[in-house]
Parts: structure tokens; sequence; C-alpha cells
């Protein structure tokens, strides 16, 4: 590889400094990313080459994507038959017209704030006339009324907030009045991972109490988790063996490259990309779970995730050597052949007849 080209990422031919070698100390990890894409480098010729930190964050994204894949698969699997899963529909379908009704009246609300003046100059000339009194205005007040009253039972953690006062906050900030109390119901069970199961030696130590800058969350009808950081959602978590990605929940709609590199015991973050959208409001009312309820699982996922990944690696390992084997006997046999070809075209030519007679 000429040397102007050893400082370029080897797949995207992007000029970085953080960069990672495909031959080097985490050698077997690089390879097995590069043959997701079918794509093999050559040590010999291109002993230099190195990879960008955004292609190797793309592969494990996908090897991500592909293992969430056959998971979901396996989930829906054991679902009931169609008949039972039309009444779950419905009311899900119920819960989805609540919620439109509820930002119907909200839009409502910021227009009755700005013209409550003006309602009351409309209505008071008209009790003088009761004969001309039309019920319209009627209604309005009644609306006007019954959304002052829920205003008082807003929660600083609710995901359905006004966006229009979102935006005039880049970064919400934590409350510390507001402390996530265990659920009165036992949360969702993860599906059991096949195999060994992890010692407590092998997951990360949970601590007595967690900044309250974080927390997680989980729908009712949802497998893991999401992550909440200052009040921004991330999901689809990447795990390794000693970090976690989680990328954000709105990348595919909104095109989001935000990230969130998170050690494993979830004691440092660090935010590597900004959103690129709004606030978004999420669909239904979300569990809430503090840090000490939802780590614990989340350790035991993580630990199955990353063993799978080395299982596979080792199982692609071998195959790729048991390729070249079959090769090489193939080879060989094909030697033995020609040999056998060329005696017999000897014997039928006459030359050694005598002798062999």
């Amino acid at each position: 590889m000429p040397k102007s080209l050893a400082s370029f990422c080897r797949l995207c031919l992007t000029k970085t400094a953080s960069k990672v070698p495909v031959f080097g100390g985490d050698q077997e990890n690089v390879t097995n990313l590069l043959a997701l894409i079918e794509l093999s480098i050559n040590p010999e010729t291109e002993s230099d080459a190195v990879l960008c930190f955004d292609c190797v964050v793309t592969l494990e994204t996908f090897l991500q994507y592909k293992d969430q894949c056959h998971v979901n698969d396996a989930f829906l699997k054991t679902l009931p038959p169609k008949d039972s899963a039309e009444d779950s529909e419905a009311s899900e379908e119920e819960e989805d017209a609540d919620a439109m009704e509820c930002d119907i009246l909200q839009v409502e609300d910021d227009g009755a704030e700005s013209g409550d003046s003006e309602l009351v100059e409309v209505v008071e000339p008209q009790k003088k006339a009761k004969s001309k009194v039309s019920p319209k205005p009627k209604k309005e007040i009644r609306k006007a009324k019954q959304l002052k009253v829920a205003k008082v039972a807003e929660d600083p953690l609710n995901i359905k907030r006004s966006s229009r006062v979102l935006r005039q906050k880049a970064k919400p900030e934590p409350s510390p009045k507001k402390k996530l109390t265990e659920p009165s119901k036992p949360v969702q069970e993860i599906p059991e991972f096949p195999g060994p199961q992890p010692t407590e030696d092998e997951l990360p130590k949970l601590l007595d109490s967690y900044p309250n800058y974080f927390h997680f969350e989980r729908g009712s009808r949802s497998l893991y988790y999401n992550l909440v950081y200052y009040g921004e959602r991330f999901n689809s978590a990447v795990y390794g063996p000693s970090y976690t990605y989680w990328q954000c929940s709105h990348r595919s709609k909104f095109k989001c490259p935000a990230l969130l590199h998170v050690t494993n015991d979830y004691t440092e973050f660090e935010r590597r990309f900004e959103h690129t959208h709004g606030d978004q409001k999420s669909k239904g009312k979300p569990e809430l779970l503090t840090p000490k309820q939802a780590l614990p699982t989340v350790f035991r996922i993580c630990w199955h995730r990353v063993k799978e990944k080395k299982i596979k690696r080792k199982q692609a390992k071998d195959s790729k050597k048991g390729l070249r084997s079959d090769g090489d006997h193939e080879a060989a046999e094909e030697t033995i052949s020609e040999k056998k070809f060329t005696d017999n075209e000897v014997l039928e030519s006459g030359e050694e007849e005598d002798d062999y007679f």
C-alpha cells in the first residue's frame, strides 16, 4: 500500500486522526467486521491498512441490527394467534386516538391563552341579549377551563410536553425534586438467553446511588430499555467488551447521527454528535425506571451480547480455516489425477510396451 494512502481509511478513503489498524492488537475483531461486507485485505501487501472510527461504528451497528432482527423474529413467533392479537391492536388504536385528542387540546390551549381577553369581550355583551346567545362561545370557555386544570399536574419527566417550551431550552436540566419510585407492577421479563449464565464477578458492580441526569424507560410492548440522558432519548445499543454505544431513537426518521459513548458500568458518559431535530413526542406512556432498577438486566444483556459476538467470530474464523484446508486437499487430488493421466498416455503410445509386457 503506498505511503501516501497509509493515513486514509481503507473503506471510505477519509483522512482522519482516529485510526484503527486492520492488522494489529484487535486484528481478529476488525477482520470479522470486514467479513460482513465480504471484503478481505491482504496483510502482506497492505500491512499498514487502517479504518476510521466512523466505519468501525457503522459495521458494529450493522452487526447489532442483524442480531436484533433475529431476536425480534423469535419474539414474534411466541405471540398468540391473530384473533387474540386483534383485541390488543384495538386497544392500542384507542390509546393513539386519546394521544391525538390531547395534542389537539394542547394546540387549542395555546390559542386560548393568547386570546383569553378577546373571549371575555365577545361573551359579556351577549349576556344582555339572551335570545341571541349562541352555544359555540360556551363550548370554547369550557375547553379553556378544563385545560387550565390539566396544566397543574404537569410532570417534568413526562414525555408529552409542549414542543414550544422545549425549543427554548437547548439542554433540559434534570429536576432534583423528581424521584423515580419502584414500579407497582413487576417489570416485563427479558427472554432467557441460551447457554451459560454470568456470575457476579463477571458483571459490573451495582452502585448504591447514581446521578439523576439519566434513567431508563420501556414501553408496555417493548422488549428492551431506552436510555434517557439529560432529557435526550437513545436506543439500539451496540455492546462492546468495555463500552456501549447508544444511538438516537430517531436516527432513521431524521438521519440523526447522535451517539452516546457509555462505559459498561454506567459511570462515564460522552456525547459524540448532536441531534439534528427538535424534541419528539413518544407514543404512549412508557414505564420510567431508575438506574438501580434497570441496570441489573442491562448488565446481563450486555454480557450475553458480547459473548455471542465472540462465538460468532470464532465460528467464522474456523469456517475460513476449513475452506482453506478443503482447497489444499482438492489441489492435491488434481495433481494425482494429472499424474495418472500422463502415465496412461505413455502406455497407449507404445513407447514402453515391450518393457511392460
